[in-house]
């Protein structure tokens, strides 16, 4: 079995083992091979000239305390079906974790179909998504909604959506191409980005269609109740079911996992109330340069490690350090830590 990375010339390959496992309506796969595959990263396990798995890595930029960071989205985790129980699947994300490592990038992360494919390499979850359910009706509403215009709009709408995602620790950076990519992803799938708009943008969102329901996700608004009357109203012979970040919904699922890949660089955006000093053991069984034993330093300013010969206060697994960075369990050794709790990423592919 070798493991190799797609030069950009097995696109077709790529493609029909991609609808052969995931069975994507053309119209968004042939967006997806057009915008995102383009840019991306594919690992292929190819057993002789056979293509029989794949790793997608698509690239993104996260905010992450202020600070732009390109990092790595895992997608399209596929085996085909007469190769699945080998080992395939579990070489491969061995590889690309180690890769990522080696490339400095501090986290990788995945929305998961399946959560137990993903536990045994060390995931956890790090961010719920919201979702609501509303039936459209006949509701009145202010204001105009229109088709957002890249070259018109974009400016405006950057600002608008980066007001209201600054308090949080890690999220998606909204840029011109992003949102350019967004639109196309959601005219795909039968939507649009609309601008809501009254005296001022009052509004953002990201819609498509599917039969009698109209989904709803990266939305951006000043009042949610208004939000909720307009949407009703503009989709009025819908089911209307809207995905987000709004912790005041009861329904709220797990939905993205991120995995430590470089201890050193994760460590650096760690901050803490008051100084944290400690020495840790830290054990990963995939990517060996985490390994070890090391000195923790955290201020208000950022986090820094490196590694000691001293005899460590603490001996934790990468999963158990990820879910104390990330407010899932806490320790007395990182009491003062102030965790990455506000995150808000949203991609799909």
């Amino acid at each position: 079995m070798d493991f190799i990375y797609d030069d950009k010339t097995k696109k077709q390959e790529i493609y029909n083992l991609y609808q052969e496992i995931f069975e994507d309506p053309k119209e968004f796969a042939d967006y997806y091979f057009e915008e995102v595959y383009s840019k991306n990263q594919v690992l292929m396990a190819k057993k002789k000239e056979e293509l029989v798995g794949t790793i997608h890595l698509n690239p993104y930029l996260l905010d992450i305390r202020g600070k732009e960071v390109p990092m790595h989205y895992i997608v399209a985790v596929a085996t085909k079906a007469e190769c699945r129980r080998q080992g395939i699947m579990r070489e491969m994300l061995h590889k690309v974790l180690n890769d990522m490592a080696e490339a400095k990038e501090a986290f990788t992360y995945l929305e998961p179909a399946n959560p137990a494919y993903y536990e045994p390499f060390d995931f956890m979850f790090a961010m719920d998504w919201s979702k609501d359910k509303i039936q459209g009706d006949k509701t009145e509403f202010s204001g105009i909604l229109r088709g957002f215009e890249c070259k018109k709009d974009a400016d405006k709408v950057i600002l608008f959506i980066e007001s209201q995602l600054r308090s949080y620790d890690i999220h998606t950076k909204v840029t011109k191409d992003y949102l350019a990519r967004i639109q196309k992803e959601a005219k795909s799938q039968g939507g649009d980005i609309l601008l809501w708009e009254q005296e001022n943008l009052s509004a953002v969102f990201v819609y498509g269609i599917e039969e009698d329901t109209v989904f709803i996700r990266e939305a951006f608004c000043e009042k949610k109740d208004k939000f909720y009357e307009m949407l009703k109203g503009y989709f009025s012979e819908y089911v209307i079911e809207i995905v987000g970040n709004d912790k005041s919904v009861s329904k709220q699922i797990p939905s993205i996992m991120v995995r430590i890949t470089n201890l050193c660089e994760m460590m650096s955006f760690a901050k803490a109330k008051k100084s944290i000093c400690v020495n840790i053991e830290i054990k990963d069984s995939i990517i060996l340069e985490n390994n070890g034993t090391f000195q923790i330093n955290i201020t208000k300013q950022g986090g820094h490690i490196k590694r000691t010969q001293k005899q460590p206060q603490l001996k934790l697994t990468i999963k158990e350090l990820t879910e104390i960075l990330f407010g899932i369990q806490t320790r007395r050794e990182f009491q003062d830590l102030i965790p990455f709790e506000r995150i808000y990423i949203t991609e799909e592919v």
